[in-house]
């Protein structure tokens, strides 16, 4: 309503959707990019390495919170694993309620919590999804954001200047990424480098083949800004 409003823009500036940003290099930040082939990455420490262990369970509380605050959701392009349980924090006076659509495909739970001024309640996602989902907030129609619940670590998403890294990859195996902004996947329009080699980028779906153990390499993309004009 109108108060909310003003306690949501005190200076009287409109309220929106702020997953579109951009960086002082342009890069994007909320790009969304994480391994789907192999589907099924064994639990195993062969495969996931005791740093991804040490956080199978974790609960995401303080900065990695999915938080809200001045009637916007901190995180745009939210990420974390099936294993893991969240705080959702309101960080606002007001109330908000949080509806997270779930599901895309791995069983992902729902939830529509309504969190009081200053308060936080628990969400634990238990299934994955294939792609991310929306989250929204009933009372302030403007809010969204994206979330994305993977079965395994191999998942970032992407800062202020365009920077993620995946650590830890399972070495000489053939893999598939899919990258994703504002819930659409990135495609043709969308140049992919390999350590300078270019690389085909299909529906958001990108391949690579096995990476040599304890190397690294660097991926780039490169986006129209004609796409968000």
């Amino acid at each position: 309503g109108g108060n909310d409003a003003r306690l949501c823009s005190p200076d009287g500036s409109a309220l929106e959707n702020t997953s579109l940003q951009v960086g002082p290099n342009n890069g994007l930040r909320n790009v969304a990019i994480w391994l789907t082939k192999p589907r099924k990455i064994p639990d195993d420490p062969k495969w996931i390495h005791e740093e991804y262990q040490a956080k199978r369970d974790a609960v995401l509380s303080g900065k990695d919170a999915f938080d809200q605050k001045n009637c916007v959701f901190l995180s745009p392009m939210f990420a974390m694993r099936s294993t893991q349980k969240v705080e959702l924090l309101n960080s606002d006076s007001m109330l908000h309620n949080t509806k997270i659509e779930g599901d895309p495909g791995g069983g992902a739970s729902g939830a529509n919590s309504g969190i009081s001024g200053g308060g936080k309640v628990l969400y634990e996602p238990v299934g994955f999804s294939n792609q991310p989902f929306k989250v929204s907030c009933s009372i302030h129609g403007w809010m969204q954001s994206w979330m994305l619940v993977r079965p395994n670590p191999f998942f970032a998403v992407s800062d202020l200047n365009g920077g993620f890294e995946i650590a830890h990859l399972p070495a000489g195996i053939d893999m598939e990424f899919r990258v994703s902004h504002e819930g659409k996947f990135l495609g043709s329009d969308v140049t992919a480098t390999v350590d300078g080699e270019p690389l085909t980028i299909k529906s958001g779906r990108l391949k690579l083949s096995g990476i040599e153990p304890n190397s690294v390499i660097e991926l780039t993309f490169k986006l129209d800004a004609k796409n968000y004009e």
